[in-house]
């Protein structure tokens, strides 16, 4: 089980058991994504590991896209290959995103919190499958079911 009883106090009876499947779903998500970047990558950047890198300043505003696509897309690719390049950048962001540490920190999986976690998680599955990565929806929920609510009357 994975009841450590980190919570912000306000039900101090509840269990969150609900963190390993929701962690186990998200990894399994991400080993999926990073699968399909890294394999497509190559075809849109000259390095992929130093864009996805790089794409965070680009998140910051340090840097714009245009500039970036410049610095380490590959020459010579259109507008679809272009929009395909950036849907990969933003799925691998959606991703990370999920993984946030307010997904855990409260006591409850219904909580807006990790709700918001699941939401990146939706965005990043739906961008997959947009680049010609696999359908992979249904084993993140097989393993997501596994975490049950406190609030067995609201859902699981």
């Amino acid at each position: 089980k994975c009841h450590c009883g980190c919570s912000d106090g306000g039900h101090p009876d509840w269990i969150q058991d609900w963190r390993r499947p929701l962690r186990r779903s998200l990894n399994y998500l991400k080993y999926y994504v990073d699968e399909h970047y890294f394999q497509l990558g190559p075809t849109f950047f000259r390095d992929p590991t130093l864009a996805l890198a790089e794409y965070g300043r680009v998140l910051a505003g340090a840097d714009n896209l245009e500039d970036f696509l410049a610095r380490h897309g590959r020459s010579g690719l259109g507008p679809a290959e272009r929009s395909t390049a950036c849907r990969l950048l933003v799925m691998q962001r959606c991703a990370l995103a999920s993984f946030s540490s307010c997904a855990w920190f409260f006591d409850d999986i219904a909580r807006i919190e990790p709700l918001n976690g699941l939401t990146n998680a939706r965005r990043a599955l739906d961008l997959l499958l947009a680049t010609g990565g696999p359908d992979v929806e249904e084993g993140f929920e097989r393993i997501l079911h596994e975490a049950q609510s406190n609030q067995h009357e609201d859902w699981d």
